[in-house]
């Protein structure tokens, strides 16, 4: 059963992907390297938008899980929970890193 739901998950991602990529190599009118690039950088926020409207629902499900398990006495709750707040806030704690290491140039703005 759990192979079954991973599997799923994994098919999802990799279609989710292959649908995306399309956007990624898409050509910039002009020729330009410059302009592929903005268009490369525009298409990667896009995918970073996107994954934050995915990642951000599953963090806070995540930690409700882990509430729920906690109230049924689950010593394995704080797992869970430690877990949805990686999920939820990751993109926040990278950029807070990359900008304490003077890299805030690297961090993207993610579109929606």
């Amino acid at each position: 059963m759990k192979t079954e739901k991973r599997l799923m998950k994994v098919f999802l991602m990799l279609l989710f992907l292959v649908l995306v990529s399309e956007n990624l190599f898409a050509q910039a009118p002009g020729g330009g390297g410059g302009n592929q690039l903005q268009s490369l950088k525009s298409a990667i926020q896009m995918v970073l938008g996107i994954m934050f409207l995915i990642a951000f629902p599953w963090g806070v499900v995540t930690i409700w899980q882990g509430a729920v398990l906690k109230k049924k006495g689950d010593p394995e709750a704080y797992n869970s929970i430690i877990a949805g707040l990686w999920i939820a806030g990751g993109a926040l704690i990278i950029g807070a890193i990359f900008y304490a290491f003077s890299l805030g140039g690297a961090v993207l703005t993610p579109q929606f």
